[in-house]
């Protein structure tokens, strides 16, 4: 038997007691077992136009398609320019439409959603949501909208108390001290592929809190929206809603009225 041969019988010889062992050592030092893995909890989906709002929230819809390009298209070119040049727009609205036009690229294929008139207490008076194409679109568009806000709606300049009249002697703790500044007019937010302006805070639960139906799986607003889908505005007007708020307002009058109370006048509502 030479080398090799002895060599080979050897190893075939040191596997087979490593085969042989194996069961055994397992057997006195069994290692303990793993821990299962807890399920991976599966991701909440993204908000869209579609999932944000229930049909319950607001009254009035509305949307615009492709701002960007509608901004860029010759129709609403012709009525801004007369409009821009011979009537003397506020200053706010100037502003608007500069920063919409120097942005218009990145509004291209964006969609617009606002909504007002709410049906539901903890819902904001306003609200618009920007869609961009992706939430990375959103981020970086977001710092933009931090720019301008305040400068389209600047923060009221805080109050002080009324100075006191001169020669009259003052206590320190009594001279008039600012107030600390007012919070900006409007919130901002994003949420994936969303970003959000409102006039005061809300919460997306508020919005649509659970359980309830979708204003997406409305019949009446299917049947509008479906139907002018390829329109680059769309606008909704919730007429039972309304009708049933002034139905409830006119029986809290006549109930007031048989109490002997005042009746108060209908509320008129300001379109922000």
């Amino acid at each position: 038997m030479n080398i090799c041969q002895s060599a080979a019988i050897s190893v075939r010889l040191l596997l087979t007691l490593f085969l042989i062992a194996a069961p055994l050592s397992a057997q006195r030092r069994r290692p303990a077992a793993p821990k299962p893995s807890p399920p991976a909890q599966p991701a909440k989906p993204a908000l869209t136009f579609e999932t944000l709002l229930a049909a319950d929230s607001y009254k009035i819809y509305g949307e615009v398609r492709g701002v960007g390009q509608l901004l860029r298209s010759a129709g609403v070119n012709d009525i801004l320019d007369p409009v821009m040049k011979l009537l003397a727009p506020p200053k706010e609205f100037k502003t608007l439409v500069r920063w919409l036009n120097s942005h218009a690229d990145e509004l291209m294929t964006c969609r617009l959603m606002f909504a007002a008139w709410p049906s539901r207490p903890k819902l904001p008076q306003t609200l618009f949501v920007i869609e961009f194409p992706s939430a990375e679109e959103a981020q970086k568009f977001e710092p933009q909208l931090k720019e301008f806000l305040p400068k389209f709606l600047p923060t009221p300049a805080p109050h002080s108390s009324p100075s006191p009249s001169p020669g009259k002697n003052v206590p320190s703790e009594a001279k008039p001290k600012e107030t600390s500044s007012p919070p900006p007019p409007y919130i901002l937010k994003q949420s994936g592929s969303l970003a959000f302006i409102s006039d005061s805070q809300f919460t997306f639960k508020a919005l649509r809190p659970t359980g309830s139906k979708l204003l997406a799986e409305d019949q009446n607003f299917r049947q509008v929206h479906d139907r002018l889908s390829s329109e680059s505005v769309f606008l909704y007007f919730d007429v039972a809603s309304a009708e049933k708020e002034e139905q409830g307002r006119m029986l809290q009058m006549q109930e007031e009225e048989k109490n002997g109370k005042p009746a108060k006048p209908p509320i008129r509502r300001k379109m922000h």
